[in-house]
């Protein structure tokens, strides 16, 4: 849901499952095509995925709060 809110331009909506300083670093790039490179098995209410992003890689901090995954973090990768 957070990268398609992305390339829709909707903030509003990639706030409902990221974290406001998630959504600030990804919306700092323009929306490019990605891929899902697949989520890690949760652990103790957190997982990592990945994510190609045109050339480059980004990965995901997720953690489970009140009933579902939510982005806490973002880093992007070249």
């Amino acid at each position: 849901m957070l990268f398609a809110a992305w390339r829709a331009g909707d903030r509003v909506g990639a706030l409902k499952v990221a974290s406001a300083g998630a959504v600030a670093t990804l919306f700092a790039q323009a929306p490019q095509p990605y891929s899902n490179r697949d989520c890690q098995t949760g652990i103790d209410g957190r997982s990592y995925c990945a994510f190609g992003v045109g050339s480059g890689l980004v990965q995901l901090l997720t953690v489970y709060v009140d009933g579902g995954w939510l982005v806490q973090s973002l880093v992007f990768e070249t």
